[in-house]
């Protein structure tokens, strides 16, 4: 489940120029009077950001990140976690240390904020987006008291989850699953799930599946509900278009314009 930093570096004007990937060993910097962009796509990321020599980065990080800045003016500060579930960063000292970020679950909304390395009058700053889940995953459910949303649309469809360290999937048995209060485990049907606990789980549609909520609950073995202890993964299933009709639409489309030919 290896996690991919976006990077984009922007001058004070906001123009583009250059973009680079970076993976979770790597460090990015920003230099005076820059803001460099960097994007958050997969759970489990960890992004690592340094200012340069002898500047200071604020909200303070040190030892713990709590606060981050939600606007690019960097005036307004809020709380890490309550921008993304299960966010946390720390660094070693104010100064010459990069703020390690680690984002083990993706939120259920795009989201962006904001640190800044101050030096006397000289300054950079660095604007931090983190993408939500797409329907389809992947997504780690990974915090307590929190729940996921994923899709699974038409035959053939597929949506990808895995839960996180210390989370079990519940229900155990691949051929149940809990209905869309995660309380009542019924026969997952139409459908397969596949993968193991050291990977992600993917749940695939065999033929067009029926309209409803489904979920799975990771937390201890046995779990059910969505409370204190467990972390839901709610699933919105539904027989769509599919793969089947888009082949079926392929097959009648001759028919159909050779129809409009002849008359």
């Amino acid at each position: 489940m290896a996690a991919t930093v976006h990077v984009i570096v922007a001058t004070t004007v906001m123009l583009l120029v250059s973009s680079a990937r970076a993976n979770n060993d790597e460090i990015v910097s920003c230099t005076q009077n820059q803001v460099l962009q960097t994007s958050v796509t997969k759970p489990g990321a960890v992004l690592k950001l340094q200012c340069p020599s002898s500047y200071t980065i604020s909200p303070t990080c040190t030892p713990k990140v709590g606060n981050v800045f939600s606007d690019d003016s960097c005036s307004n500060m809020t709380t890490l976690s309550d921008l993304c579930p299960g966010a946390s960063g720390t660094q070693a000292s104010a100064t010459d240390n990069p703020v390690v970020l680690t984002f083990p679950q993706l939120p259920k909304n795009e989201t962006t904020f904001y640190f800044k390395c101050t030096q006397s009058s000289n300054w950079c700053k660095f604007a931090v987006t983190v993408s939500a889940a797409p329907p389809g995953g992947p997504q780690v459910c990974a915090v307590k008291n929190t729940s996921v949303a994923l899709a699974l649309k038409g035959e053939g469809g597929t949506t990808q989850f895995a839960c996180g360290a210390g989370l079990e999937l519940n229900p155990a048995n691949a051929k149940k699953v809990y209905d869309g209060n995660c309380t009542e485990e019924e026969d997952l049907k139409d459908m397969t799930l596949t993968g193991s606990s050291d990977s992600y789980y993917m749940l695939k549609a065999d033929k067009a599946p029926k309209d409803q909520t489904i979920c799975y609950v990771c937390g201890a073995a046995g779990s059910k509900g969505m409370g204190a202890e467990t972390c839901a993964v709610l699933i919105s299933v539904s027989a769509g278009s599919g793969l089947a009709a888009l082949s079926v639409f392929g097959l009648a489309l001759p028919c159909v314009l050779a129809l409009l030919h002849f008359t």
